[in-house]
């Protein structure tokens, strides 16, 4: 486990890292250094920088001695798997002396306003000390930073810069530019080695947002579906919004809560293709930290518009990530159109889209290009499933019912969503560095190589109750490494949820606000249950299930008895 938690350190550290470069002010980016390419094992694990896997520390540096180990007479940030961090600073003989001795107290004094105010830990050992400064903010999402414009301010004070390397008192230096970008060329070699085949959610915490007070849910199964159940205005959605804006943050739309007092954590599970995995925790205080899941689509109870031509899948505000959770005069990607494209210009993509919408729509016999008008047609079939011959006539999107039109729009933006994120990985973690970004060539992906996060509200809306059973089941057999976390108000979707799915309970009260509940045992049971005891069970919370103009005094029993006896 030390493993995973030192690797998931690793990689949040380079992220921050590198927002921290990116955004800062100073005239000089401040760079920071990696672990030797000569460290092949480390770096081939996803270990970016100089550690202690023993008793899991990760050490950084922003500056060169030019001593053999890095360590010596050099200023190293240290942060621990469990969370502490300290500002270590290792002097040998020649650096306590008394022209140099005045730069290192001097450097120790730019941190007083944030270390504790005892003396610093000091250890000897020969003729060497360890200088050791602990912390007030332990947390070492907020206080790392503020240690890091101390540092640099401290610099520019001093004037100590790249071109004084060879500084007589000090040999004291700043990582120049292209030390660090020879070192992020071998980092980004090794990273893209590294695929990541599926993510889960592991927990979340939110505070104070909307009419959620205080929930929390932690060890949540690495399930393909979690479902979320409530009564209307009970909180399903503003729940939903919350882990939106905890995965996927102001990416493409402004949703993270301005105010003060929200708080918004999402912990998510990356498992690669070397089996390893790394944790991400995402908290909206702490944006240089934020880390937003690119493989991400959301979609509200509006999703059966469609963007125009004109817009080739460009996107647009109306057709984000997130804006159909948030709005509802969403747009989604346009299947006719990439449909069209692909006929000519990329056949097997054709084929791919075309047996998405076939698997998922068992009514859909076949999918063709009227070449003429360059109109996409969808022949339907009968229900029958004895009927092989019998097929209706030719219709095109707008014709199609609701019900078949969303999963066709929905099911085609998550292809084309998560096809075009994937294929801009690589771009996305260059977009913080001064590494050339060039468009990597477009993948055409089969739907089982897609991973990636889908949040669906009101999964059952304009479903029949046949196709609300089929469709969670479907979905998983067409996209089996996506996670997908919807709300329902039926119970039919349960029926058809895939095994180990995780079910919650959202309830809302005035003393407490939204609450969150896992109905583990019911988990259990689901496979057993008929509609009307899923109806009954805490599930939907329904008293009973007969109808309102049903004679209490009327046995069921004998009612169902007179109608066999009529119908002979």
């Amino acid at each position: 486990m030390i493993i995973k938690e030192l690797i998931s350190l690793h990689e949040e550290l380079l992220n921050f890292l590198l927002n921290y470069r990116s955004e800062s002010k100073y005239l000089e980016k401040p760079n920071f250094m990696f672990r030797s390419a000569e460290d092949i094992e480390a770096l081939s694990s996803g270990r970016w920088f100089y550690d202690k896997p023993e008793s899991g520390w990760v050490n950084i540096y922003f500056t060169s001695s030019g001593e053999h180990r890095v360590y010596k007479n050099n200023v190293q940030f240290g942060i621990n798997i469990n969370g502490d961090w300290n500002i270590s600073i290792f002097l040998n003989q020649s650096s306590q002396l008394d022209s140099r001795a005045s730069f290192w107290e001097r450097l120790i004094q730019s941190f007083s306003n944030f270390v504790k105010k005892h003396s610093p830990l000091m250890s000897q050992r020969k003729n060497d000390t360890n200088i050791i400064l602990s912390p007030i903010d332990k947390n070492y999402r907020t206080g790392l930073p503020e240690a890091l414009n101390t540092l640099f301010q401290f610099f520019i004070k001093e004037n100590i810069d790249i071109q004084h390397s060879d500084n007589s008192t000090t040999n004291l230096s700043l990582i120049s530019k292209n030390t660090f970008q020879e070192s992020l060329l071998y980092i980004k070699d090794y990273r893209n080695q590294l695929k990541v085949t599926n993510v889960h959610i592991d927990r979340f915490k939110i505070k104070n947002y909307q009419g959620i007070k205080d929930v929390e849910l932690v060890d949540v199964p690495h399930s393909s579906w979690i479902f979320l159940t409530g009564e209307n205005g009970f909180g399903k959605t503003c729940l939903l919004k919350a882990l939106a804006i905890g995965l996927f943050g102001d990416e493409q739309d402004i949703i993270t809560p301005r105010n003060k007092i929200s708080e918004i954590e999402v912990c998510f599970t990356n498992t690669y293709n070397n089996h390893r995995q790394t944790n991400t925790i995402n908290h909206i205080r702490h944006p240089l930290f934020f880390r937003p899941l690119h493989n991400f689509a959301t979609y509200g109870p509006s999703r059966l518009e469609i963007q125009s031509n004109d817009n080739l899948n460009q996107q647009v505000k109306n057709s984000t990530a997130t804006f159909s959770l948030f709005h509802t005069d969403c747009v989604l990607k346009n299947i006719e159109s990439e449909l069209l494209i692909s006929y000519y210009d990329a056949p097997t993509k054709f084929d791919i889209l075309c047996n998405i919408l076939m698997m998922l729509i068992p009514s859909l016999d076949k999918i063709e290009l009227d070449k003429s008008r360059r109109k996409i047609l969808y022949y339907e079939k009968p229900p029958n499933k004895n009927s092989t011959t019998e097929i209706f006539e030719p219709i095109e999107f707008d014709q199609l019912a609701s019900g078949i039109r969303s999963i066709v729009a929905m099911a085609g933006d998550i292809y084309l969503r998560l096809t075009e994120m994937q294929n801009k990985n690589d771009i996305n973690f260059l977009k913080h560095t001064d590494l050339p970004k060039k468009l990597p060539d477009q993948s055409i992906y089969k739907p089982e190589e897609l991973y990636g996060i889908v949040i669906i509200d009101e999964l059952d809306l304009h479903l029949h109750p046949k196709w609300q059973r089929e469709l969670p089941s479907l979905l998983t057999q067409v996209f089996p490494n996506i996670q997908f976390i919807a709300s329902t108000h039926s119970p039919i979707p349960l029926l058809g949820a895939p095994k180990d799915s995780v079910i919650l309970k959202v309830n809302r009260t005035v003393e407490k606000g939204v609450e969150v509940k896992r109905l583990t045992e019911l988990e259990k049971q689901i496979c057993n249950l008929l509609p009307n005891s899923i109806l009954t069970s805490p599930i939907f919370d329904l008293e009973n299930f007969f109808p309102v103009s049903h004679n209490q005094d009327e046995s069921i029993e004998k009612f169902y008895l007179i109608q066999r006896i009529k119908s002979g």
